[in-house]
C-alpha cells in the first residue's frame, strides 16, 4: 500500500514538473499554442502527458497544449531537436545517443525507471537456442523496445546482432499483428497494454529485473557488431 502511494506521489509530480516547464516556455510568447509529443499510443509511461491533458491540469495552469502522437522514441527527440516540438516525451537510450553525437537536449523527468516489458516468443520456440536464425519484431534502431529486445537476447546468451534477425516493424500493435501472423518470433511486449493479454504467446523474460543493466560492459555489448 506504502509502495502503491509513493508511485502515485511520484507520477503526480511528474505532471506537475512538466505542467511548469510548459508554463515557463510559454512564457516567452503567450499567444503561441505549445505542441509536445508521446511516443507510445499504448497505456503506461506516456500517459504523463496524455493524462494532464485530458485531466484539464495544463488548462488549470493556463496552457493551450496540443499533444502530438510521434510513435518512436527517436523521430520524437528529432522532433524536439529540430525545436518543432519544444518540450516531449522520449526514451533514455534516444536520449544518451543524440547527446553523445553532440546533440542539444536536456533529460529534464523521467516518469519510469526501469524496463517495462516482457521478452514473448510465439508458443513453439521452447528455449533460446530456438531463436537463432529467427526473425525478431523490432521498433527501430535506437528506441527503448529495441534497447530491451538487445538485453532480453543477451540475457538468453544470444548475440543480438549475429544470432536473431532484427526487423524494424513498427509500433506495439503492428508488432503484435506481425507476431500473430507468425511473421516474426520474437518481440518485446509491454505489460500495460490491454491487446497483450489476447496474443498467443510466451513470456520468457520479465525485463523489469534484469539486474545486468547495471553494469556498463553488459550495455556496451548490447550493440557490439
Amino acid at each position: 500500500m506504502a509502495r502503491d502511494q509513493a508511485h502515485r506521489k511520484n507520477w503526480f509530480s511528474l505532471v506537475l514538473i512538466f505542467a511548469l516547464m510548459l508554463a515557463v516556455i510559454r512564457s516567452l510568447d503567450a499567444a503561441e499554442r505549445i505542441h509536445t509529443t508521446y511516443f507510445s499510443p499504448a497505456p503506461g509511461a506516456s500517459s504523463v502527458i496524455w493524462v494532464a491533458k485530458e485531466a484539464r491540469i495544463l488548462e488549470k495552469h493556463g496552457l493551450d497544449v496540443a499533444p502530438v502522437l510521434i510513435p518512436s522514441s527517436v523521430r520524437a527527440l528529432q522532433a524536439i531537436l529540430a525545436a518543432e516540438i519544444a518540450i516531449g516525451e522520449s526514451a533514455g537510450p534516444a536520449v544518451v545517443s543524440a547527446r553523445l553525437a553532440g546533440g542539444d537536449v536536456v533529460a529534464i523527468a523521467g516518469s519510469v525507471n526501469i524496463l517495462t516489458y516482457y521478452f514473448v516468443t510465439v508458443p513453439n520456440i521452447k528455449r533460446a537456442e530456438d531463436l537463432r536464425g529467427k526473425i525478431g519484431a523490432n521498433q527501430s534502431p535506437g528506441t527503448i523496445a529495441d534497447f530491451a529486445l538487445r538485453v532480453s537476447l543477451r540475457k538468453l546468451g544470444l548475440d543480438p546482432v549475429k544470432d536473431v534477425s532484427l526487423r524494424s516493424i513498427g509500433v506495439l500493435y503492428d508488432r503484435i499483428a506481425a507476431m500473430e501472423g507468425y511473421q516474426v518470433v520474437v518481440q518485446e511486449m509491454a505489460p500495460t497494454n490491454p491487446k497483450a493479454t489476447a496474443v498467443n504467446v510466451r513470456d520468457l523474460i520479465d525485463v523489469r529485473f534484469v539486474k545486468e543493466l547495471e553494469d556498463g560492459g553488459f550495455i556496451a555489448s548490447l550493440y557490439k557488431k
